[in-house]
């Protein structure tokens, strides 16, 4: 099986420099003065454990324990959460958790947020909190760049030659995917 041209294009690009892909995102944002709790109740992750500014994955199931979506809950403030979740599984959450919000003073507010997401071994670094223009200190925004491209592993693509392939990259603990390294602005 032979790849087409540009597609190893593509994957040097991603391997060997940078690349850019544009990802949306629903963004689930809980606030009120009961809004740790309601999310306590509701989420399998320890809302209540985390100190703004911290974000955990988490899981939010249906009632019958059945996978509902995964999402990453990041705690905001002490009484506002933002969830990021999978693009088009923002309404199903929302309508999951309104159903049990009963006499709960939390606004559930809805949104889709569009990125550029860079990524690769020559990606620019992360800004620094804040949205400075200067660049992170050396070191701090490579995570990005580490491993494989999303989508991809640290083997060529078929009917890629050896020279294609490189060095291979630094190795992810087992069990961690890509996409839990991606680097979202909210």
């Amino acid at each position: 099986m032979s790849v087409p041209e540009r597609y190893l294009e593509d994957y040097r690009a991603l391997r060997h420099g940078a690349g850019a892909v544009v990802i949306e995102r629903d963004v689930l944002e809980v606030a009120g003065d009961d809004a740790a709790g309601f999310l306590q109740g509701q989420l399998s992750q320890d809302v209540d454990a985390l100190a703004p500014g911290d974000v955990a994955g988490s899981l939010l199931l249906h009632p019958d324990g059945k996978l509902l979506c995964l999402l990453r809950v990041s705690r905001a403030g002490p009484d506002r959460f933002v969830c990021d979740l999978a693009a088009g599984t923002g309404e199903a959450a929302v309508t999951r958790l309104a159903r049990f919000k009963l006499r709960v003073a939390a606004d559930l507010e809805l949104s889709r947020l569009r990125m550029l997401a860079v990524r690769g071994p020559a990606a620019p670094a992360m800004p620094a909190p804040g949205g400075t223009d200067s660049e992170a200190p050396s070191g701090e925004a490579g995570e990005d760049g580490d491993g494989p491209p999303a989508g991809t592993s640290d083997a060529s693509p078929p009917g890629a030659s050896e020279d294609d392939a490189g060095a291979a990259g630094p190795q992810r603990p087992a069990g961690l995917d890509r996409r839990d390294q991606d680097q979202h602005v909210l």
